[in-house]
């Protein structure tokens, strides 16, 4: 935060709003989020390393055995035969294994490449995004910087004319005292005090609420002292050179090129998955006791195995088709975003300039009028001091030239506005921009 009455210049406000605006933080976690994803994919081409290490109770089974006899070669009967004696046999009641495996895709069909490619693109829009919020706050904040001005403007004003119109009065209470005037131009004059103190409270409002409006874009505390002020600059936009450059740099229309292009990705991504993969497999472990897939000459024998893995999905239920048509309607609905928001940049480029041209016009009379209505109160003036002018008159010539100030500032304000909010349209604005100057 500032501290009381700090200086604060129009560059400072951009500087602060890009550093304090929530919206531009949560559009940074965007892109980084979409960096993440793009990292997850990436994992997809290491080897997949596990390990496998289970225990088992099994059901203890006896088996029993008959008595059983055996014929000796060589001997001569009856003594080559031997009768061998019942007996029972039992299965292990338990069965322990631990077994490291390994698989390596070698070949996946584009899958990885394709999904790169879509993450990529994602991570540009989001960063287009991101910039586009840029200009949003920017543009928002010189807004503000400028109302502040035109608001301290208008409080200037109306500090002058309530401190003419009081100088006013005590000269015609003097000369009513003096019966040198009517009790009508005495009220008159008195409410001309009334007028210009409502107006002068108006102001103030004014001012104190534009301060807080800055502020509140900023995050910051509204004790602080603008430095800078606008000026009419002279401006000439072409309005189909604008509309041009603007389709051409709105970051918000690049994002959706890059949308697009996310989408073409993920479905060449889809038809990858349909192509043959191969992959590199190797496992080994141990098994006690021995049975089963392990064997072994003794307990605990090592057994592996090496060897190409080749998978391919040739049929399931037509959820390809399912997918990449999800994908195309998605893509599809976004191009018809951006047939949208192209129509409305140009139509708001054409407002923009016609904005300028009007409002420039409005100033150009305003500077002639305020020129006039000076010229008019000094020979009033002056024909009031050789008592050739009434106080009404005077009056009548204060107020005119009141009021040609205060459509001056508020003309100059409307231009200056209109010239910006056409540099942001079309997307000229940046933390570098000053636009102060054209």
């Amino acid at each position: 935060n500032y501290a009381d009455d700090v200086k604060l210049s129009i560059k400072d406000a951009m500087k602060t709003a890009i550093k304090n605006n929530s919206s531009l933080k949560q559009a940074r976690l965007d892109v980084l989020s979409a960096s993440y994803q793009k990292d997850l994919v990436e994992t997809n081409k290491y080897p997949k390393i596990g390990v496998d290490i289970s225990a088992f109770m099994v059901n203890e089974m006896e088996t029993n055995n008959g008595p059983s006899s055996i014929t000796l070669p060589g001997v001569p009967p009856p003594d080559n035969i031997v009768t061998l004696p019942p007996f029972n046999t039992k299965t292990p009641d338990h069965l322990y294994k631990a077994e490291l495996s390994i698989k390596q895709p070698l070949y996946l069909g584009g899958t990885i490449k394709n999904n790169l490619e879509a993450t990529s693109q994602l991570q540009k829009n989001k960063h287009d995004i991101l910039l586009q919020a840029k200009q949003d706050v920017l543009f928002q904040t010189v807004a503000s910087y400028f109302n502040v001005v035109r608001a301290q403007k208008s409080y200037g004003v109306e500090e002058k004319i309530i401190a003419m119109s009081k100088k006013n009065l005590e000269d015609i209470q003097v000369k009513f005292e003096a019966k040198a005037v009517t009790k009508y131009e005495l009220i008159r004059a008195e409410s001309d005090v009334l007028e210009a103190e409502a107006a002068f409270n108006q102001a103030s409002s004014d001012l104190q609420n534009a301060k807080f409006e800055l502020a509140n874009v900023l995050h910051i505390s509204p004790d602080f002292t603008l430095t800078d002020s606008f000026a009419f600059v002279e401006t000439e936009p072409e309005v189909e050179k604008e509309i041009a450059y603007a389709l051409k740099n709105r970051y918000d229309i690049k994002s959706f090129a890059k949308l697009n292009s996310a989408f073409e990705a993920q479905s060449k991504a889809v038809d990858s998955e349909y192509k043959p993969q191969l992959f590199f497999s190797a496992s080994g472990g141990v098994q006690n006791p021995e049975m089963g897939l392990f064997g072994g000459d003794d307990n605990f024998g090592p057994t592996y195995q090496v060897g190409l893995v080749m998978q391919w999905n040739i049929f399931d239920g037509f959820k390809k088709n399912a997918r990449k048509q999800i994908i195309d309607n998605d893509k599809y609905r976004w191009k018809a975003q951006q047939q949208l928001l192209m129509e409305k940049i140009k139509e708001e480029v054409r407002k923009a300039c016609v904005n300028i041209v009007q409002s420039k016009k409005l100033v150009e009379i305003s500077m002639k009028a305020q020129e006039k209505s000076g010229e008019v109160y000094s020979l009033v003036s002056v024909g009031y001091q050789n008592q050739k002018n009434t106080q009404l008159e005077l009056l009548d010539a204060r107020l005119q030239m009141s009021r040609s100030y205060r459509d001056l500032v508020n003309a100059t304000f409307k231009h200056e506005l209109a010239r910006v909010q056409l540099d942001y349209i079309v997307g000229k604005f940046s933390e570098d921009t000053n636009p102060l100057i054209k």
